[in-house]
């Protein structure tokens, strides 16, 4: 009775932080756009504009264009969703534990959310538009970029949590959020930390295909990756972008900044566990409203060429000085 107690409760908690994920994700959208057109004296859309944009394409026909891989078109925004969908269930909100969390989180969330970018691009494939295959090799080659730079960030923070004892299995993202990686580093791996925060940060609009990024669908090509797609169809492909973004703003907060409710409340007891599951998402709006706006008033578009080599000069510049700070900082 218990094991289909415990199902039941994993599948009611699953029920209930999905949608919200997906809600806090579009309205975080919004709130990049707002703040970065406010930056930049410029009018300040509604930050539940995507929302509505959302649902206006929820409500429209999904045509199906002439010479398309039918089922593979149809299936590959469905797909891209529910596997960006299944990452939140792997990253636990504060000491507010994961739904499916285990071993290895970290490396099945970086598959699942290369998976659902691969489906994105298998859709404007499958489209048999030549435009959409032009944006389907863009956005590959930009998800071969941002990959590198992430994988290293990652690593480097499974070895220095191996490397100090840090209470846990080093790639699951509880030991992250149970021990402060800041309280385990002296000086230069002060330092070390704060390039790997930065290399996470510039690839963030990468991995979602955003601002500067958004070389996949822009107006040389005609929306690109997606020109095909409409009704529903579109509306799936829109929440998985804006879905990669907050999961990767969720891993920032868990690996960077883990500030618990525990400590001002005390260590444990069902008041500080209702306040880790707000105050986790909160700072998780923050981070990627504060990122998102960030890259959207700094840089302009990039060229499909200039992406990458954002991804693979700068962010990865920072992410192998972090690991070498870190190194140092550990061995010395």
């Amino acid at each position: 009775m218990s094991v289909f107690f415990a199902l039941f409760l994993k599948m009611f908690a699953a029920a209930v932080l999905l949608p919200l994920a997906a809600l806090g994700a579009l309205i975080s959208d919004g709130a990049v756009r707002g703040l970065a057109a406010r930056i930049l004296g410029e009018p300040s859309p509604s930050p539940l504009q995507p929302v509505h944009d959302v649902l206006k394409l929820s409500f429209k026909e999904s045509i199906e264009p002439r010479g398309s891989a039918g089922p593979l078109f149809r299936a590959a925004p469905w797909l891209s969703l529910a596997l960006v969908l299944m990452v939140f269930l792997y990253i636990p909100a504060g000491r507010f534990p994961a739904v499916l969390g285990g071993e290895g989180d970290v490396i099945l969330i970086f598959f699942l959310l290369v998976a659902s970018s691969s489906f994105r691009v298998l859709g404007g494939t499958a489209s048999a538009n030549s435009l959409a295959v032009l944006g389907a090799g863009r956005e590959t080659a930009l998800m071969m970029a941002w990959g590198v730079p992430f994988s290293l960030v990652v690593g480097a923070l499974a070895w220095l949590a191996w490397r100090t004892g840090m209470p846990g299995v080093p790639m699951g993202i509880e030991v992250f959020v149970a021990k402060s990686v800041w309280s385990v580093v002296g000086g230069a791996g002060v330092l070390g930390l704060t390039a790997l925060m930065f290399a996470l940060a510039a690839i963030l609009p990468a991995v979602s295909g955003e601002g500067p990024m958004q070389i996949s669908e822009s107006e040389d090509i005609l929306s690109g990756l997606s020109v095909e797609y409409s009704g529903i169809d579109l509306a799936f492909l829109e929440i998985a972008g804006s879905l990669r973004a907050f999961a990767v703003s969720a891993l920032f907060v868990s690996f960077f900044l883990p500030i618990s409710a525990s400590g001002p409340f005390g260590r444990g007891g069902f008041f500080v566990a209702t306040l880790e599951f707000p105050l986790f998402w909160t700072k998780v709006f923050l981070v990627r409203t504060t990122i998102g706006s960030a890259s959207r008033v700094l840089f302009t578009r990039l060229s499909p060429g200039g992406a990458v080599r954002f991804c693979l000069g700068g962010a990865l510049g920072l992410s192998l000085v972090g690991a070498l700070l870190l190194s140092v900082d550990l061995l010395l």
